[in-house]
């Protein structure tokens, strides 16, 4: 009885020790709007936070990519929080 209540536990305790971005289970992607460098004033970009490293890109007409930032100027803000 006691082995069988000890592997219980263990296998409780693994699955509560997974790390999920705003305590959301099972989100495969999760932009927050950051800024590019330390200037608060500067240009704005959607920062992935789920880990994968993954950037929002723009297409322009000629076939070049870049990365989508904004400026200051043009980022909305809700409850304090910059958003796009």
């Amino acid at each position: 009885m006691r082995k069988f209540t000890s592997l219980l536990l263990l296998g409780f305790a693994i699955g509560s020790f997974a790390q999920t971005p705003g305590g959301v289970s099972g989100s495969e992607l999760w932009f927050k709007t950051a800024p590019l460098n330390s200037d608060l004033q500067g240009y704005y970009r959607w920062q992935d936070f789920s880990g994968d490293s993954i950037r929002l890109m723009l297409l322009d007409s000629r076939g070049v990519k870049s990365e989508l930032t904004l400026p200051n100027s043009s980022v909305h803000y809700f409850n304090f929080n910059p958003s796009l």
